[in-house]
Formats: C-alpha cells, sequence, structure tokens
C-alpha cells in the first residue's frame, strides 16, 4: 500500500541525491507514492546526478520523473552537511506534481547557492523553508516563479544573502506576508521580485535592505493588495527602478524622506497607485530626472507637493494624470526645472489652483498641459519667464480657466 513516510539516511553518491535505482531508497514501482521524504545525514556536495547520469539524461529531468513517481507532499532535509548548492531545475514544476512542502531549513550551513528556476512552476507548492541557511549567498533567477499555491515563504536567518534573482516570487499569488528582516547583507535583487503577488499585504523588514541595496531591478513591487511600503529599504539606490510600486493599488501614502541618495525616477514609478492620498517628497532632494508615467493614474491623490523636487531637470510625459482628486498644485519647488513632457496634470478633474511660481528656468511644456481640468479656476503663470517651446492644447476642454490669459511669448511646437 502507500506510505506514509520514507528516510533516506546517509547518502554518500559522489554526485548526488535522490539517483534513481540507488539500494537505499525503495523502488517507488511497488506500491505508490508517500506522504513524506526525509531526507538525513547526507553529504553529498551536490544535490544532482553523477556525471554519467548527467550525459543519459538532463539533471532537472530526472529529478522531476522521480518526484512523479514517487509523488511526496512533504520534503524535509534534517542534520545535513556538506550539501552546497540546490541545482538548476532542481523541482521544477510539472503538473503531475503534487508536493505542497519543502523544508531546506536542515541543509545547515553548508549551502551557498540556489540556483535558477528551482521551484518554477510547481503549481502545489505551498510551503517552503530556507530557515537558517547562514552561508547562503545567491539564490538564482525563478526561484518560485508561478507557485501559485504558496501561502508561506521562510526566509529568515539568510544573514549572509548577497543576491537575488528575478522573478523570485513572481506570480505567487497566494502569499499574503514575507519577512526579509534578516536581509542586511543583499545588494542585489533582480527584476520583477514581487511581481504579481496578488494577495501579499506586508513586506517585513523591508528596511534591512537599505544599507546594502544597491540594485533593484524593474517592476519590483506590483503588489496589488500591498498596504504599505518602507521606502528606507531603497535608502542605498542610486534610481528609482522602472515600474516600482507599479499597480499597489493598497498603498494610500509614500514618504520619500530616506531617498536623499536617489538621483533619477524611472518610468512608470509608482504609477497606478489608486488609493495614494498623500506623497511627501521631501527626501528627493537629489533626484535630477524623472521619467515618463510617474505618478500617472493615481485617482486619490490629495497631497503632492515639490519642495523636494529642487534639483530635477527633466519631467517625462503623463506626470501627475489622473490625478484626479488632486485640488491644488504649487510649483514652487522646482526651481531647477527646464522640461516638462506631455500630458502633465491631464484630467485632474478637481484642480482648482495652479502655481507656477519656481518655474523660472523652464523652457519648454509638451501637448495637453493642464487640458480637462475641470474645475480649474485659479491659475498664475507668471513663473514662466524662461518659457520658449509649448505643445499644442495647452489647457484644452478646462472650461473654467479665465478669459484672456496670457502665456509669456513662446514659441508652439
Amino acid at each position: 500500500g502507500s506510505r506514509v513516510a520514507v528516510r533516506v539516511e546517509h547518502l554518500l553518491l559522489p554526485g548526488g541525491l535522490f539517483r534513481p535505482g540507488c539500494p537505499t531508497v525503495t523502488d517507488p514501482n511497488d506500491g505508490g507514492g508517500v506522504q513524506r521524504i526525509i531526507v538525513a545525514e547526507t553529504r553529498a556536495h551536490q544535490l544532482a546526478p553523477s556525471d554519467r547520469d548527467a550525459k543519459r539524461k538532463n539533471p532537472s529531468d530526472w529529478l522531476a520523473d522521480w518526484i512523479a513517481l514517487w509523488r511526496p507532499r512533504h520534503i524535509r532535509f534534517a542534520s545535513c552537511s556538506g550539501v552546497q548548492a540546490l541545482p538548476t531545475g532542481f523541482l521544477i514544476g510539472r503538473p503531475d506534481m503534487v508536493l505542497t512542502v519543502f523544508d531546506a531549513s536542515g541543509l545547515g550551513d553548508s549551502v551557498e547557492l540556489i540556483n535558477d528556476t528551482v521551484f518554477t512552476g510547481c503549481v502545489s507548492l505551498q510551503e517552503i523553508s530556507l530557515r537558517g541557511l547562514r552561508k547562503l549567498r545567491r539564490i538564482g533567477d525563478n526561484f518560485c516563479m508561478e507557485c501559485k499555491a504558496l501561502r508561506r515563504v521562510d526566509v529568515s536567518g539568510l544573514t549572509a544573502l548577497e543576491a537575488v534573482g528575478g522573478f523570485f516570487l513572481a506570480w505567487a499569488s497566494q502569499l499574503e506576508v514575507l519577512d526579509v528582516s534578516s536581509w542586511r547583507s543583499v545588494r542585489r535583487i533582480g527584476e520583477l521580485w514581487l511581481h504579481e503577488c496578488a494577495s501579499l499585504r506586508e513586506i517585513v523588514g523591508l528596511a534591512s535592505l537599505g544599507r546594502s541595496l544597491r540594485h533593484l531591478g524593474s517592476e519590483p513591487l506590483h503588489c496589488p493588495a500591498l498596504r504599505s511600503v518602507d521606502a528606507a529599504g531603497f535608502a542605498s539606490l542610486a534610481a528609482i527602478p522602472v515600474g516600482t510600486l507599479r499597480g499597489c493599488r493598497a498603498v494610500t501614502t509614500f514618504d520619500a524622506t530616506p531617498l536623499c541618495r536617489i538621483k533619477s525616477v524611472d518610468s512608470g514609478a509608482w504609477a497606478a497607485c489608486a488609493a495614494l492620498v498623500v506623497f511627501d517628497t521631501a527626501g528627493l532632494t537629489g533626484v535630477t530626472a524623472i521619467g515618463d508615467d510617474v505618478l500617472s493614474d493615481c485617482y486619490s491623490l490629495r497631497r503632492f507637493d515639490t519642495r523636494g523636487l529642487t534639483a530635477v531637470q527633466s519631467i517625462g510625459d503623463r506626470f501627475l494624470r489622473s490625478a484626479e482628486a488632486l485640488e491644488e498644485f504649487d510649483a514652487a519647488g522646482l526651481t531647477a526645472l527646464t522640461e516638462v513632457g506631455c500630458d502633465f496634470l491631464v484630467k485632474c478633474r478637481r484642480l482648482r489652483r495652479l502655481r507656477t511660481r519656481g518655474l523660472g528656468q523652464l523652457r519648454s511644456i509638451g501637448h495637453w498641459f493642464a487640458s480637462y481640468c475641470d474645475a480649474l479656476a485659479d491659475v498664475n503663470l507668471s513663473g514662466l519667464t524662461a518659457l520658449t517651446t509649448v505643445g499644442h492644447a495647452l489647457f484644452c476642454m478646462s472650461p473654467q480657466v479665465p478669459q484672456g490669459l496670457v502665456i509669456p511669448s513662446p514659441t508652439f511646437a
């Protein structure tokens, strides 16, 4: 009949673990699957097949076959030592897998590397523990990409971790909380780190990344349920990456005070943060360039000040587009600004007051500036003393703009 558990002990295979036909493992064909596998006292150099087996079959293929044959629901390591790496495609998913729990915490202090696509597509996987892997230095790309049943990931105690690859937990749509408090040495995180983690509401200890993190890939946090983001976690970055917080529809405030090292804000940052009400720019004093679509479609944004943007020289297209709750915009802090792209302040339906003092260096404004601002009634453009190029359709469909409004002698694009 089916087994409840299999305990695999004292494997000293030169190439690795779980080799088909190993005499210490009962033939899986004689009685169906097992519920749990415990791997104990293993001293394999790497969890991969021998060279002879590798030539015969791709390592990830036969490992997937082995897991599919045994059909374990729980794999746990206990008191293992000497295992230095989990290989590429170690448990790469297949539709017939039923694995729900993988506990690697018993691998001890020897593991230094987790390669690419270790758990990619393990659709039944619900829990992973890497707890206490104190020598782990790198996690490769696609670690748990598309593990859509994943609910718990324990990455505590990874004090030596320096690099995390792209697509780390992308599309882990059931994950609600991630604790990265121990990631104080992480210097690099790849693209789409937590992309489309639809249920993720909290990242515990994000500020721990602030001292060491130097590179964060594009679209790192597209998490519609995420409630708050501690900007201190980005304090050592030189740029806010493309799409940072794009689509984080539950975030209500963002305090940029810790971001004094940031030099640029790339396209799509904070876009479609539909619940964002307050954005404090006080720490962005080093920013010189803002890309396209930054803070676009933030429908609930009510308060935005420019006091921290004193070094900004250029702003891309669609900045503050559809900030429908914004009632006032004062450009007093934008004293270094020379160029603004198209659709700036477009569709700010409740915008009543617009002040341009501070824009004495502004030379170019793109198309559709302040258009479709239905409530706009109080406009002062006296600060635009250097303006030379203006796009078409300024204040288009903003019917409450006072008649006789004069823009200081520009050349229209």
